[in-house]
């Protein structure tokens, strides 16, 4: 995407990277194809075009109560399995989000509900910053930590 650079300006920037460009409605054609509405990011001396629709979704837990027939994420499924905790890695992968301009956060698994504090404090780390958090739940998980 170096054909980009002529019109290039910086829209926003972190310590690792910045937005090259932002590309809305009107488009831009490099290299023959077509491409609308995305940021073009570096990042770590890598650049990349996130769509402005994009979405940080986190699979908190692959572990999950219900085994719904139209779950999207059977094929992650597990019987149990770590849940996703704060740590470098996972500020690294937040404050590239926000760097490219990515507005909504998603938690979902599994079940992302069968540690509710762990989720609590998840969502109270990882959240701040984007325009808004969603969870995609059966709900099982906080149903049963509400009857105990």
């Amino acid at each position: 995407m170096s054909s980009l650079d002529a019109e290039d300006r910086v829209v926003g920037t972190s310590t690792r990277g910045r937005i090259i460009r932002s590309v809305g409605e009107a488009g831009v054609e490099v290299d023959g194809t077509w491409y609308q509405n995305f940021n073009l990011v570096e990042y770590d001396d890598v650049e990349y075009v996130f769509s402005h629709r994009a979405i940080l979704t986190l699979v908190v837990t692959a572990a999950c109560n219900a085994g719904c027939h139209f779950c999207s994420n059977e094929i992650i499924f597990t019987p149990s399995g770590p849940f996703l905790e704060r740590n470098d890695r996972l500020e690294r992968v937040k404050e590239f989000a926000l760097l490219a301009d990515v507005k909504k956060v998603a938690y979902t698994g599994g079940e992302p509900t069968l540690h509710p504090q762990k989720l609590l404090e998840l969502v109270g780390a990882m959240s701040p910053g984007f325009h808004r958090s969603r969870i995609h739940t059966s709900g099982w998980g906080a149903i049963e930590a509400r009857a105990a």
